[in-house]
């Protein structure tokens, strides 16, 4: 099989809903890359803006972006899933539609880790914080890098912004991939169940460009995500330690989200 039609290494993910506004710096950042053997896969998750029309200018530049249309809105798991369903790599790349990749090494550098680890099952970077018109906030968030401080902490500090990941595909099919009845730590849970079979890395570098905006941020959200936590602790406190410590401290996270 030559090169133009072989199965690409990695499967960059992308689901999307009504972010026209974004998606476009976010798909330029995978085109930068100096990785080259991917196929990026937009899942449109029923977008009513004009997300179609700038993803059409993008698959008319680059054969390896793909465009899955859902008429409905199934929500961000869902959409995930079926982006990874229908990926043809071996190593999965998460990027959020408003989201973007800070560096032109970052995917190859992920690629190089996972190649050298075969127990590697997830490997994500450190994030820098964009307002919502792109500009940096100089606000700027690290993790600890190595499997063994990772899983001190992870039950109740999710190390992995979702759209720094690289992980393996077959990992994730193992474990089901992401559970639809989370609507904000469909990403946490998923993490942690990978964990439980492979180990952990975050590469010591700022290289994704985190989004806040309005729809990230709403008081709604805090308290769904504060709640969910709070099960994602009990669902894996058998196999990660920090249950206690994690439990106040979620409960606190609840009542601040109550108030704010």
């Amino acid at each position: 099989m030559d090169k133009a039609t072989a199965d690409p290494a990695v499967s960059i993910v992308m689901p999307t809903h009504n972010r026209a506004d974004y998606i476009g710096v976010a798909v330029d950042s995978v085109l930068g890359q100096t990785y080259t053997d991917w196929e990026l896969v937009i899942v449109d998750d029923g977008s009513t803006d004009d997300t179609r029309a700038v993803v059409a200018q993008y698959l008319a530049r680059d054969p390896r972006i793909r465009y899955v249309r859902q008429e409905e809105n199934r929500g961000i798991a869902l959409s995930r899933n079926h982006g990874v369903a229908v990926s043809r790599g071996r190593y999965i790349a998460m990027l959020d539609s408003d989201d973007a990749w800070a560096s032109p090494e970052k995917l190859a550098l992920q690629v190089a880790a996972l190649d050298a680890d075969p127990q590697l099952g997830i490997v994500g970077t450190w994030r820098v914080f964009i307002n919502e018109q792109g500009a940096r906030t100089g606000a700027r968030l690290s993790h600890p890098t190595d499997d063994a401080s990772i899983r001190v902490t992870q039950i109740h500090i999710n190390a992995f912004a979702q759209s720094s990941v690289v992980f393996r595909k077959d990992a994730f099919e193992r474990t089901g991939g992401y559970d639809p009845h989370f609507v904000v730590a469909d990403d946490h849970d998923l993490w942690l169940r990978m964990g439980r079979t492979h180990r952990f890395a975050t590469l010591p570098r700022y290289d994704l460009l985190y989004r806040k905006h309005p729809g990230n941020i709403t008081q709604t959200r805090r308290v769904t995500a504060a709640r969910e936590s709070l099960e994602v602790l009990r669902r894996h406190r058998a196999h990660y330690p920090g249950f206690l410590f994690g439990s106040i401290k979620g409960a606190l996270r609840l009542l601040l989200a109550f108030v704010r």
